[in-house]
C-alpha cells in the first residue's frame, strides 16, 4: 500500500488521513509544535454536521456552543446593522480549537495515522517533475521522507508550497493584500452590561482597514482587532482605546490568547495538485473570505481528498489523477466563495468616510455581512450605489465588482472536469481575474 505522508496537522490534513488510513493507507503526519501547543487558544465558528460529513464520531454535546447572529456596525458606531435574530443558529456553533484538534488527533490516531510532533518541514522533495516526499528536521539533524504523496496542510506559510519548482505552476507565496492579520485576547468583565446584541462586528474600525469585533460572553470579553496586509501594535493599541472608551464592561485583565495570527483571505489558490502533491487548508486559502473561517472547509476538502483516492484504490497520485480532489472541491465549495471574494476586494479599496457612506444609505446591509450565498446580478449592484454618485472613489470597485459577479457563470462552466492543461490556463486566467 502506498505511503502518504501529511506536512502540518491542520484540520485539513487530520481530516484526509482519518479517512485514509482508516481505508489501508499508510499515512503519517509531521508537525512542528508538540501536542500540546497545538491549536489556536480561543473558539471559532463551524458548522457541527461537518463531523458527519468527514465520517468522524459526533463528540458530545457540550463539545459545541451555540452561534447567535450579530450586529453591524459603521467605523463611527452610528449606524447598526442588526440581523435581528437572537435565537441560536442551528447549523453554526462555537468550537474551541484546541479541544477540536486533539479530537481530530486522537480519531486519526485510532484509525491508525503516525503522529509525530516536534519535527520542522523544511522543503518539499522534488525529482524529475515530481513531488516524492518532504525534508524534515528534529533533534537528529536533515532527513528525508520519501513518500508516494505529500499532503501539504502546512498553513498560510506552508515550507512545501513555498518551496516548490515554479514550473509546477502552483503558487508560492500568499501576498500580504491576501492576507488578514488579527489580534485575539479574552479580557475580564468589569460590569454585567453588554451589547445587544451580544456580537458587534465593526467594519475599520479606529481608522484602520479591517474588521475587529466584540463577543460579550457571561465571564469574559472576547476581542477581536483584524487589519487587511499587515497589523502594528499601534492598530491593536488604537482600537483597545476606542473599545474601551466606548464601552465600560470590559476589564484590563487578560485571561486567555492575546497572541497575533494571520489567515488567507481570498479565493482559493487556483491549483491544489500537482504530481505527488495536494494542498489543503490555510495553504490553499480554504476560507470564507469576509469572515475568515476555514474550518468547515477544510475538514470538508479533506474527505474530499480522501474519497478521491479510496474510490479508484489508488497507489499513484499523477496531477491528472488528483485534479478531480480539485474539480469536486471547486464544485462543492470553492466556486460559493467567489461573491464573497469580489465583494472583500471592493471593500479594501475604500476608507473608513466610504465604508460609513455605504452603510448609512444601505448599500451594504446585513445580508451582504452574513451571508452572500445568492449571487447578486449587475442590476442589482448598480441599483445599490446609484445613489452615491457624488462619491467617486466608491464607484469604481464597485463597477468592477458588478462585471465581476456577472462572470462567475462563465467561469464555473470554463473550468474542466478532467485536466487538460490549455483548459487549464483558461479557466486560471478567468478566474483570477474575477
Amino acid at each position: 500500500m502506498s505511503r502518504i505522508v501529511v506536512a502540518g496537522a491542520g484540520h485539513g490534513g487530520l481530516s484526509a488521513a482519518y479517512n485514509l488510513a482508516r481505508n489501508g493507507y499508510d499515512v503519517t503526519v509531521f508537525e512542528k509544535k508538540q501536542r500540546a501547543d497545538m491549536g489556536y487558544d480561543w473558539a471559532d465558528c463551524m458548522n457541527p454536521v461537518t463531523m458527519n460529513f468527514i465520517g468522524m464520531p459526533m463528540p458530545k454535546k457540550d463539545f459545541f456552543k451555540p452561534y447567535v447572529l450579530n450586529a453591524f456596525y459603521d467605523p463611527s458606531k452610528t449606524v447598526k446593522l442588526d440581523t435581528g435574530n437572537r435565537e441560536p443558529v442551528g447549523s453554526i456553533a462555537y468550537v474551541e480549537r484546541k479541544p477540536l484538534l486533539e479530537y481530530l488527533m486522537a480519531n486519526a490516531e485510532s484509525a491508525g495515522v503516525k503522529l509525530v510532533f516536534g519535527v520542522n518541514v523544511k522543503s518539499a522533495l522534488v525529482e524529475g517533475g515530481k513531488v516524492c516526499g518532504i525534508t524534515v528536521e528534529d533533534a537528529d539533524g536533515l532527513r528525508d521522507e520519501r513518500a508516494d504523496l505529500v499532503i501539504d496542510s502546512a498553513g498560510i506559510d506552508s515550507p512545501v508550497r513555498q518551496s516548490l519548482p515554479s514550473y509546477l505552476g502552483i503558487q508560492n507565496i500568499i501576498k500580504p493584500q491576501e492576507t488578514f492579520y488579527v489580534y485575539r485576547a479574552y479580557y475580564d468583565r468589569k460590569t454585567d452590561e453588554s451589547l445587544d446584541p451580544g456580537y458587534g462586528v465593526y467594519f475599520f474600525h479606529a481608522g484602520h482597514k479591517g474588521i475587529d469585533w466584540i463577543i460579550c460572553e457571561e465571564d469574559f470579553i472576547d476581542i477581536l482587532v483584524g487589519c487587511f496586509g499587515s497589523i502594528t501594535e499601534e492598530n491593536i493599541k488604537e482600537s483597545l482605546d476606542d473599545f474601551y472608551a466606548s464601552y465600560g464592561f470590559i476589564g484590563d485583565k487578560i485571561i486567555r490568547g492575546g497572541s497575533c495570527e494571520k489567515i488567507p483571505l481570498r479565493k482559493t489558490l487556483p491549483l491544489l495538485v500537482s504530481d505527488g502533491y495536494a494542498l489543503i487548508g490555510d495553504g490553499a486559502a480554504m476560507t470564507e473570505p469576509l469572515s475568515g473561517s476555514g474550518i468547515n472547509l477544510s475538514l470538508r476538502a479533506g474527505k474530499i481528498l480522501a474519497d478521491v483516492i479510496v474510490e479508484s484504490y489508488a497507489e499513484t497520485f499523477p496531477k491528472e489523477f488528483l485534479w478531480k480532489y480539485q474539480y469536486r472541491y471547486f464544485k462543492s465549495m470553492g466556486e460559493a466563495q467567489l461573491n464573497a471574494d469580489i465583494l472583500k476586494t471592493a471593500l479594501s479599496a475604500l476608507d473608513s468616510d466610504d465604508i460609513e457612506a455605504l452603510m448609512k444609505a444601505k448599500v451594504l446591509t446585513a445580508k451582504e455581512m452574513f451571508s452572500l450565498s445568492d449571487p447578486y446580478s449587475v442590476q442589482d449592484i448598480i441599483a445599490k450605489v446609484k445613489g452615491l454618485a457624488g462619491r467617486r472613489n466608491v464607484l469604481p470597485p464597485f463597477i468592477k465588482a458588478a462585471a465581476s459577479m456577472a462572470s462567475i457563470g462563465t467561469v464555473r462552466k470554463l473550468m474542466p472536469e478532467k485536466y487538460d492543461a490549455s483548459k487549464f490556463i483558461t479557466w486560471k486566467k478567468a478566474y483570477e481575474k474575477l
